[in-house]
């Protein structure tokens, strides 16, 4: 009995600890930079949930990767 209770509430920690990190952390993370990106670009307001803001938010955060990764080798690491 008392252990249901428990695995209960860990799922809900686990759902709730889930959907910050997806939801906010990453969506905030993509989404906004390719938000700002579109919005220099496109002569009207784009859609926040759109598929062109998302993918270019990620490419957004693989050319800062790749970049990271092209000064960093270049610097003599």
């Amino acid at each position: 009995m008392i252990e249901d209770v428990a695995v209960t509430i860990f799922k809900v920690l686990r759902r709730f600890i889930g959907y910050f990190f997806l939801e906010i952390i990453l969506a905030f993370s993509i989404k906004s930079p390719g938000y700002f990106i579109v919005k220099l670009f496109a002569k009207r307001d784009p859609n926040p949930d759109g598929f062109v803001v998302i993918v270019i938010g990620i490419a957004f955060w693989a050319a800062i990767g790749v970049g990271g990764y092209v000064i960093y080798s270049n610097a003599g690491g």
